[in-house]
């Protein structure tokens, strides 16, 4: 929970659990940029998290202080034979907001915003762990506002005991989403997928 301006590159991550990268309620301009993912087991979560969290606890929230999940750029990582390890929804790039207050009131100022997910690699995920009714997703977007999605390659991508909500791209109670150029494969489960009170959602020129 801090106020990162920071680098994370070309790094190899070898048979991890998740999560890779946690920028938990932090994260300000931040890039995440050419790492690769070998072999790595999504058991409880996700390979790449950004997640900003809003709670009665001060430490532990969100604000102008302790940083915004803003203006990340996400780049040119590559994921390779990830796993499965346990049955779990998860996703190989998350970014998410939760209102934990005991009286929530949402707001787009609040939300992850301003993001750019570009040309990064998803080359096979292996869901025979994962049991039934647990969706897997290459990028899960919920409650994002401003982001671009582009150039963007899934291949072979699993779905856990054939559970369709299984998704190369989901987009959640998002606004001002572009996707575009993406090529996106998988076996038994849906390109792109689009759920809750989303608007201005641009997609284009994707291969499916």
């Amino acid at each position: 929970t801090i106020n990162s301006y920071g680098v994370i590159s070309n790094n190899t991550f070898r048979n991890s659990l998740d999560n890779f990268i946690d920028l938990y309620s932090s994260g300000r301009q931040t890039i995440i940029e050419g790492n690769r993912f070998i072999g790595c087991k999504t058991r409880v979560g996700h390979a790449v998290e950004i997640k900003v969290s809003l709670t009665d606890v001060p430490s532990n929230t969100s604000s102008d202080d302790n940083g915004w999940v803003e203006q990340i750029i996400i780049n040119d990582n590559y994921f390779g034979d990830i796993r499965a390890h346990a049955p779990q929804f998860t996703s190989a790039i998350a970014v998410y907001y939760i209102d934990n207050r005991a009286t929530p009131s949402f707001t787009w100022a609040e939300t992850p915003r301003n993001l750019i997910i570009s040309n990064n690699i998803f080359d096979g995920w292996d869901a025979t762990a994962h049991g039934s009714g647990y969706a897997a997703n290459a990028i899960y977007l919920v409650s994002v506002s401003a982001a671009i999605v582009t150039g963007n390659v899934v291949r072979d991508w699993d779905v856990s005991a054939a559970y369709d909500y299984s998704s190369c791209l989901w987009v959640e109670g998002c606004q001002d989403i572009i996707v575009t150029g993406n090529r996106f494969s998988n076996n038994g489960g849906t390109g792109i997928s689009i759920h809750g009170d989303s608007s201005f959602i641009s997609v284009s020129d994707n291969h499916m």
